[in-house]
């Protein structure tokens, strides 16, 4: 472990820093980890997911003795370590389901539901990885075909091909934007086609080998049929985003990215109040891309850069105005941040509007 790690663990912990607290730790979590000091590195893992950080704790499982049959429509999945920033109620769902999973009580398919941007995918495959099951995902691209009757006859080998995948209580599939294939059959805009394929993927899901664990995400689950939808044990809303929510995983994103860019200026204030004074923040996925492309593209002989290009990708405005500034309740020292004209050409100009 650096000493510089330790270091910015007090710093943040001495200024009051949660989230850069809770990164740093992480980090310090992740370095144990694959310095094979698996323990020490989950028991820190699990203190920190008491903050609404979704963390598998599992190790990543171990190849099988018998590699699976050639795969025509799965993709065997290397899961990651990183870590997921969700609502407490999201969370804590997650874990129910980890919980009624493991316990074997007939919850093998899962669907997640939520806008996109709102950790489905990435909380798949840490709800594999915390379960110690290998991960592959459908190629919908394999699957769809526009001959005739095709669609019906990939889903079938699809399925065949889940079936008879090795060691099947340590598997898991994923069908990431099963609204590929889940159109309403009832729909007047529907293919007929299509509507059998849906067919033939209800078939597929009551013939599925139940030790096997099935995770399936939508954006569109009110454009779903319904008879699909009921296949699944368990349904899990992600859109449940409060602004708080959202502000406490900025925090903790910006915190990430500086930390990686090396750029030493922090301002958790200043930050905040760009937040919430947006009038509706965009869901994570879209908020994490801001955030690290503001902190990448910055000007390195400006520190404070960053913060101009948050301030007009949140509020989608073209250039820094300083009437607005002044009206949405900067200071001339905030003012100055984020325009990067001087405090004494601000209080000018402020003089004149005045």
């Amino acid at each position: 472990m650096k000493k510089q790690d330790i270091v910015r663990l007090i710093e943040c912990h001495q200024n009051g820093d949660d989230s850069g607290f809770s990164q740093q730790a992480i980090e310090i979590a992740k370095e144990f980890d694959a310095n094979g000091d698996h323990r020490i590195g989950q028991y820190i893992m699990h203190l920190i997911s008491g903050v609404g950080i979704f963390v598998p704790q599992a190790m990543p499982c171990s190849e099988d003795e018998e590699d699976d049959k050639e795969l025509n429509f799965l993709t065997r999945c290397r899961q990651t370590a990183d870590d997921i920033l969700l609502p407490e109620c999201v969370l804590d769902d997650l874990k129910g389901a980890a919980r009624a999973v493991v316990r074997n009580m007939g919850f093998s398919k899962l669907l997640f539901t939520g806008a996109p941007g709102t950790g489905k995918t990435q909380a798949a495959y840490a709800f594999s990885k915390l379960l110690d099951r290998r991960l592959y995902t459908v190629n919908f691209s394999t699957i769809v075909d526009s001959k005739l009757g095709q669609t019906n006859r990939n889903i079938a080998a699809l399925f065949a091909e889940i079936n008879q995948l090795s060691s099947p209580d340590k598997a898991a599939v994923l069908f990431d934007e099963i609204d590929a294939l889940a159109l309403n059959r009832i729909s007047q805009q529907d293919l007929r086609e299509m509507g059998r394929a849906v067919s033939a993927l209800l078939k597929g899901l009551d013939e599925m080998n139940s030790s096997i664990l099935l995770i399936a995400t939508t954006n569109l689950i009110n454009m779903m049929d319904q008879a699909l939808v009921r296949r699944f044990d368990y349904v899990l809303n992600f859109d449940r985003y409060t602004k708080e929510d959202l502000i406490t995983i900025a925090q903790q994103r910006l915190d990430k990215y500086l930390q990686q860019a090396r750029i030493k200026y922090r301002n958790a204030r200043l930050f905040k109040k760009i937040l919430s004074i947006t009038e509706k923040l965009p869901n994570p996925g879209e908020l994490n891309n801001l955030l690290k492309s503001a902190v990448a593209f910055s000007d390195p002989d400006h520190e404070q850069d960053y913060f101009k290009r948050i301030y007009l990708g949140l509020l989608g405005k073209p250039q820094i105005s300083l009437d607005q500034l002044k009206a949405q309740g900067f200071s001339v020292r905030e003012s100055e941040i984020l325009s990067g004209i001087s405090k004494s050409s601000i209080a000018r100009s402020t003089q004149r509007t005045d």
